[in-house]
């Protein structure tokens, strides 16, 4: 296998047929069942969301956001030069050919402070001003309501940021 974790996922993603791709580490906390999970995602479609991070929402849901946001009945709503985070998560739902084009353009960039091994190193690429907001007006982005899903080291950092 390729130690290049952009390139690995890229090759992953030329076997998706879906519009929106999803990525998921496996050490969080899931709080939402099912039946939520689906309303969640019908309003994600229906409003045609291009990204919308799931990991950190512990920071994106509180209250100081929601003037910057669109309320609909699960999610909040956002263009991308609005975007609250400073860079594009790992943690997401993307469309998937959006997802592609953010894989392809990561083959450009060498190591800066993470291993290319490492989807950090990802998340550090595409940090502000190279981030969510260089997407524009035209891409709309959101982030649900309520905390969906916990990581571990809730509200710190993780040891690889400091």
């Amino acid at each position: 296998m390729e130690n290049n974790w952009g390139l690995v996922v890229l090759s992953i993603l030329e076997e998706v047929t879906t519009p929106y791709t999803i990525i998921l580490c496996e050490d969080f906390e899931y709080r939402i069942d099912y039946d939520e999970w689906n309303k969640l995602m019908e309003e994600f479609i229906d409003r045609d969301v291009s990204y919308m991070p799931i990991g950190r929402l512990w920071k994106y849901t509180k209250e100081e956001y929601w003037n910057g946001y669109e309320g609909g009945k699960k999610l909040w709503f956002y263009s991308a030069s609005n975007s609250p985070g400073s860079s594009l998560s790992v943690d997401a739902i993307y469309k998937t050919e959006l997802l592609r084009e953010k894989l392809t353009d990561l083959m450009n960039y060498n190591s800066r402070r993470f291993p290319i091994n490492l989807p950090h190193h990802y998340e550090d690429i595409f940090h502000e001003p190279n981030g969510v907001t260089r997407w524009g007006d035209n891409i709309l982005c959101a982030v649900p309501k309520e905390v969906i899903l916990m990581h571990k080291q809730e509200e710190t950092e993780t040891r690889l940021n400091k």
